[in-house]
C-alpha cells in the first residue's frame, strides 16, 4: 500500500473494505464509480472508448449513495450489509 500521501480513490475503497467500514456490494459500487469519475477528462474518455453521460454519471451518484447510506446506517448501530 502506497503513503497515504499518493493514495488514489481505490487505496480508500479497499481499506475500507478490509476494515469492514464498507460492505462488499458498497465497495463495488464505490469501484465502478472510480473507474467513470475519470471520463471527465475528454482524452480518457477518447482512449477507453468511453462515454461520459447521463448513465454513467448516475452510476457514480448511486455509488455515493451506497456509501453514505452505509456509513450513516453503521454511525446509526444499525445492521448493514
Amino acid at each position: 500500500m502506497p503513503e497515504a500521501q499518493g493514495w488514489d480513490l481505490i487505496h480508500y475503497i479497499e481499506v475500507a473494505r478490509e476494515l469492514g467500514e464498507i460492505s462488499e456490494r458498497t465497495a463495488t459500487e464505490a469501484r465502478l464509480a472510480k473507474d467513470f469519475r475519470n471520463l471527465i477528462h475528454p482524452g480518457r474518455e477518447m482512449r477507453q472508448g468511453m462515454q461520459c453521460d447521463r448513465g454513467t454519471a448516475f452510476t457514480v451518484v448511486a455509488a455515493i449513495d451506497h456509501v453514505v447510506r452505509h456509513l450513516s446506517e453503521k454511525a446509526a448501530g444499525k445492521k448493514v450489509g
